[in-house]
């Protein structure tokens, strides 16, 4: 399962959101958002909210239990979907895809994970 700092870090680099933007955004310090980002440290369930709210997402999505809901999807997400429902192909051909794309997005998050966690560990030494 893919955690807060994975999801919060993919929500700021894909809307190109710097870390002291979302700081300035929520009143939070930029030093406590890099910790959150680099999986230092976990936020209480009321600053959750404050980081939730100002990004447009719901805290379930921030914690990984949930996939994003449509007004949370970036403009090219939303186009992919589009294209997808739009193409001429069976639904067996359709379920192959989303087959594909679900073992491919579950193999890309544990690299992503493993990644981030050996570098957090090498950071430390």
């Amino acid at each position: 399962m893919v955690g807060f700092d994975i999801r919060l870090k993919g929500i700021l680099t894909e809307r190109n959101i710097t870390q002291q933007d979302i700081a300035d955004a929520t009143g939070i310090t930029a030093a406590t958002i890099s910790r959150y980002v680099c999986g230092e440290r976990k936020p209480t369930a009321e600053v959750l909210g404050i980081i939730a709210s100002s990004l447009g997402v719901s805290a379930d999505y921030l914690l990984g239990l949930s996939p994003p809901s449509a007004n949370e999807l970036s403009p090219k997400h939303l186009r992919l979907i589009e294209l997808f429902e739009t193409a001429s192909m069976s639904r067996r051909i359709q379920q192959a895809v989303i087959d594909i794309l679900e073992e491919y997005t579950q193999a890309i998050s544990m690299t992503v994970e493993t990644t981030v966690k050996k570098k957090y560990e090498d950071e430390r030494r």
